[in-house]
């Protein structure tokens, strides 16, 4: 079995990947986001495509929508075990990367990867959306096409009317969630338990009616081409913009600042603990052999009260 890694063992192989990640040329780093889109289409829409099939034979709302949560996190699967770049995972360990002068320029870095890790995460969900719009593949089976699409209609329709401020905070939680995944999942050492911990982290972001900048336009947009009464740059005002920069709050400040924090007291503490000199210790040593295993404070403590005394009586 193997041991639990400590939070430094962590932390540091955070920023180490965080650097590889900001080490990457602006090609490389659109390729992967591009698959990375073209993951987490696959999950959304099996998500919501599961939600409709049972919700069809009869079954609760509730629990058809329980039932579609738990093949949300597929497409997330996908994203971290190809290792391929999702814009909203990187706000974790590029960040760190960054805070602790890992890279050379690494603003201009961090920059070139949220914009081209974004832009190519959303080409490649159009991709993907267009492909299964062009093909009809929603509609194709004529008994569950209807219910399937009604559900992404709904949403698109619940997503782009919803007031501002539960969106964004809404998104926040989101980013949050996505970035403990990231955490945790370099907590792991073992392939089953990575799988679990993308499934647990990632699945209370469609339970809990969250929104996710990537996955959530690829659901938004399903919803628009079949039929939903909204327009593309509805997505993009009152969702798409919002959404992202609620994720990337959610992921900078609520986890990157926060295990940053943690790092720093822990690298004060131990300097703290290890800056007693030889000298310190070897009369440490000798106070207590001389006073019979009497801790060291406090022998020093009584000294100085000895001297104080002598001094008044001198």
């Amino acid at each position: 079995m193997s041991s639990l890694r400590d939070s430094h063992e962590i932390y540091s192989s955070a920023v180490a990947a965080g650097a590889d990640r900001l080490g990457k040329g602006a090609a490389a780093t659109s390729i992967s986001a591009f698959i990375a889109g073209l993951y987490a289409t696959l999950g959304g829409m099996l998500a919501l495509t599961v939600v409709g099939v049972i919700e069809s034979s009869g079954a609760p709302g509730r629990l058809a929508w329980l039932a579609g949560s738990l093949f949300y996190p597929i497409g997330f699967i996908f994203v971290v075990l190809g290792r391929s770049e999702l814009f909203t995972e990187n706000f974790l360990y590029p960040v760190l990367a960054v805070w602790e002068g890992a890279v050379e320029r690494p603003h201009r870095r961090i920059v070139r990867l949220w914009i081209f890790g974004f832009l190519f995460n959303i080409v490649g969900v159009l991709v993907m959306v267009g492909l299964l719009t062009v093909s009809d593949m929603l509609q194709s089976n004529r008994s569950l096409g209807d219910p399937v699409v009604a559900q992404f209609v709904a949403l698109a329709e619940h997503s782009l009317t919803e007031p501002l401020w539960p969106l964004l905070w809404k998104a926040v939680f989101a980013g949050l969630l996505i970035n403990f995944m990231s955490w945790l999942v370099m907590a792991c050492e073992e392939e089953l338990s990575r799988f679990l911990v993308i499934g647990v982290t990632t699945a209370p972001i469609m339970i809990l009616g969250t929104h996710h900048s990537v996955v959530g336009s690829s659901e938004v947009l399903l919803g628009i081409l079949h039929g939903a009464d909204e327009s593309l740059a509805g997505w993009v005002i009152r969702f798409l913009i919002p959404v992202a920069i609620g994720n990337h709050i959610g992921g900078v400040v609520f986890v990157a600042a926060l295990h940053f924090l943690q790092s720093l007291l822990h690298r004060r503490d131990s300097e703290s603990t290890s800056g007693e000199t030889d000298a310190d210790v070897e009369e440490a040593r000798s106070l207590r052999s001389e006073e019979g295993g009497v801790p060291a404070e406090a022998v020093r403590a009584r000294n100085a009260e000895n001297e104080g005394a002598d001094a008044f009586r001198g």
